[in-house]
């Protein structure tokens, strides 16, 4: 166990719990079980109508969106598409894409106003950083300034991961809301935590039980000042009912990196068995979101994924997303 100066440990009552049982719930599936009318949600007419309302209403008066409140207008209809679209996401398959805001017809500020009203339906918003980040862009920044090196603002790949895992407490959902696509590639994929822990029960016994065990986890600098920049957790962890990952390929070896001390030999290959039994059973789906398009993935019970792109030279082929974390429990703050 690392000293408290070096890693704030989370692996405490985390270490004992293990399912006796393979899961047998909507959340385990392979590739060929999913087709996209799985986790498409259309907003109808009378939704699109509701929305085109608020913005109306906020160009006569406006609000900082952070006091906009779903119950202060008239949304009936979006909120029966987005507690579908929260089902799909916590107790369905794990994920779900919401088609489509109609962003040509609003300001970049509009859009935002309507994604915090109707992600608010799903759980409530929380902040991506110590300095409350609520909207994050998500997209190709070759200088990041002060901050760790974040491969998910560069063109590269971005292997199987949950978001936020070097935090206490990590978002329940993320989200992105697509603003634009890149010219070429960019593919995303989710997988659950539920697949691969089966599938890796039979396959990989021993490797799903290192993955019960801690591991050191970068915290990105995105920490709260003066907090350790390392978490010490396990990859997996289980509550008795559901089952909770941190599992990320980027964060741990980082992690043991900036700690100054080597990776296991069967930690890093259970990593590495982790997205080869992904990879040997198709237990991901795939996805390439368009403009207007909004995700919501069920964070905590699953990874995601996304291929190298290339951006184009025009505003309108270069990937934009803009993220939002949402969380049932704790406070709005970071660290909840």
């Amino acid at each position: 166990m690392p000293s408290p100066e070096v890693a704030l440990d989370l692996s405490i009552g985390q270490l004992e719990a293990r399912p006796q049982e393979p899961f047998d719930n909507p959340k385990v599936w392979a590739r060929p079980d999913l087709s996209p009318a799985d986790w498409t949600v259309s907003l109808n007419a009378t939704a699109l109508t509701e929305l085109d309302t608020v913005v109306k209403d906020l160009r006569l008066q406006n609000l900082p969106v952070h006091m906009l409140s779903p119950d202060q207008f008239e949304l009936t209809a979006t909120e029966k598409a987005m507690k579908d679209v929260r089902n799909r996401a916590f107790d369905g398959h794990g994920f779900a894409i919401v088609d489509r805001l109609p962003l040509d017809d609003w300001s970049l500020d509009e859009a935002k106003a309507v994604q915090w009203l109707i992600l608010s339906f799903v759980s409530p918003p929380v902040a991506q950083s110590a300095w409350g980040e609520i909207f994050r862009d998500i997209k190709d920044t070759p200088d990041q300034g002060n901050r760790v090196y974040d491969k998910g603002l560069s063109q590269d790949r971005l292997t199987f991961h949950a978001d936020n895992s070097g935090n206490r407490n990590t978002p329940n959902f993320s989200t992105l809301m697509c603003l634009h696509g890149a010219e070429e590639g960019g593919m995303s994929e989710y997988c659950t935590i539920y697949s691969l822990y089966n599938a890796m029960k039979k396959d990989a016994p021993e490797q799903l039980e290192r993955l019960f065990q801690p591991f050191f986890h970068n915290r990105q600098g995105i920490q709260i000042p003066g907090e350790p920049e390392l978490v010490w957790a396990p990859a997996i962890g289980y509550d008795g009912e559901r089952l909770l990952t941190r599992i990320s390929l980027n964060k741990i070896p980082s992690g043991y990196v900036r700690a100054g001390e080597e990776l296991d030999n069967l930690g890093r290959d259970a990593l590495e068995t982790a997205v080869e039994v992904i990879r040997t059973h198709d237990l991901s789906a795939k996805y390439l979101l368009e403009r207007g398009q909004v995700l919501i993935f069920n964070n905590r019970e699953g990874m995601h994924h996304r291929e190298p792109f290339k951006n184009g030279k025009t505003v309108e082929t270069q990937r934009h997303m803009i993220r939002m974390w949402l969380r049932d429990d704790g406070r709005p703050f970071f660290d909840g």
